[in-house]
Protein backbone atom coordinates (compact mmCIF):
# COMPACT_ATOMS: atom_id res chain seq x y z
CA UNK A 1 0.00 0.00 0.00
CA UNK A 2 1.28 3.45 -0.91
CA UNK A 3 1.90 5.94 1.87
CA UNK A 4 -1.04 8.23 2.54
CA UNK A 5 -0.96 11.33 4.76
CA UNK A 6 -4.18 13.15 5.62
CA UNK A 7 -4.88 16.18 7.79
CA UNK A 8 -8.20 15.58 9.52
CA UNK A 9 -10.12 16.01 12.79
CA UNK A 10 -11.78 13.66 15.22
CA UNK A 11 -13.65 14.19 18.49
CA UNK A 12 -10.38 15.18 20.23
CA UNK A 13 -9.34 17.76 17.61
CA UNK A 14 -6.97 17.99 14.65
CA UNK A 15 -4.64 15.17 13.73
CA UNK A 16 -2.42 13.87 10.97
CA UNK A 17 -3.45 10.38 9.86
CA UNK A 18 -0.71 8.26 8.26
CA UNK A 19 -1.35 4.92 6.56
CA UNK A 20 0.47 2.48 4.30
CA UNK A 21 4.18 1.69 4.19
CA UNK A 22 6.23 4.40 5.86
CA UNK A 23 9.55 4.15 4.03
CA UNK A 24 12.11 6.84 3.31
CA UNK A 25 11.76 6.54 -0.46
CA UNK A 26 8.05 7.42 -0.19
CA UNK A 27 8.09 9.68 2.85
CA UNK A 28 8.24 13.02 0.99
CA UNK A 29 4.53 13.58 1.57
CA UNK A 30 4.96 12.99 5.30
CA UNK A 31 8.00 15.30 5.43
CA UNK A 32 6.00 18.07 3.72
CA UNK A 33 3.11 17.57 6.15
CA UNK A 34 5.47 17.73 9.14
CA UNK A 35 7.00 20.98 7.89
CA UNK A 36 3.98 22.75 6.34
CA UNK A 37 2.65 25.37 8.70
CA UNK A 38 1.18 24.38 12.01
CA UNK A 39 1.49 20.69 12.76
CA UNK A 40 -1.47 18.98 14.43
CA UNK A 41 -0.59 17.91 17.98
CA UNK A 42 -1.44 14.26 17.26
CA UNK A 43 -0.29 11.81 14.59
CA UNK A 44 -2.35 8.65 14.09
CA UNK A 45 -0.09 5.79 12.98
CA UNK A 46 -2.66 3.00 13.34
CA UNK A 47 -2.84 2.55 9.56
CA UNK A 48 0.92 2.13 9.10
CA UNK A 49 1.76 -1.36 7.82
CA UNK A 50 5.54 -1.09 8.09
CA UNK A 51 8.15 1.60 8.72
CA UNK A 52 11.87 1.93 8.20
CA UNK A 53 14.24 3.49 10.69
CA UNK A 54 14.73 6.71 8.73
CA UNK A 55 11.00 7.42 8.68
CA UNK A 56 10.62 6.72 12.39
CA UNK A 57 13.57 9.05 13.01
CA UNK A 58 11.79 11.75 10.97
CA UNK A 59 8.74 11.48 13.25
CA UNK A 60 10.86 11.58 16.39
CA UNK A 61 12.80 14.61 15.08
CA UNK A 62 9.52 16.45 14.44
CA UNK A 63 8.41 15.61 17.98
CA UNK A 64 11.72 16.86 19.44
CA UNK A 65 11.48 20.11 17.45
CA UNK A 66 7.94 20.68 18.70
CA UNK A 67 9.05 20.08 22.30
CA UNK A 68 11.83 22.68 21.90
CA UNK A 69 9.10 25.18 20.97
CA UNK A 70 7.13 24.29 24.09
CA UNK A 71 4.64 21.94 22.42
CA UNK A 72 4.42 18.23 21.85
CA UNK A 73 3.27 15.69 19.29
CA UNK A 74 1.41 12.62 20.47
CA UNK A 75 2.08 9.55 18.33
CA UNK A 76 -1.06 7.40 18.42
CA UNK A 77 -1.76 3.78 17.59
CA UNK A 78 1.62 2.70 16.25
CA UNK A 79 1.58 -1.04 15.56
CA UNK A 80 4.04 -2.99 17.76
CA UNK A 81 6.42 -3.73 14.88
CA UNK A 82 6.59 -0.02 13.99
Amino acid sequence: MTLRVERTKDADGPLLRVSGRLELKESGELWRALHAGELPPRIDLSGVEAADGASVAMLLDARAAMRKRGGDIELLGAPPDV
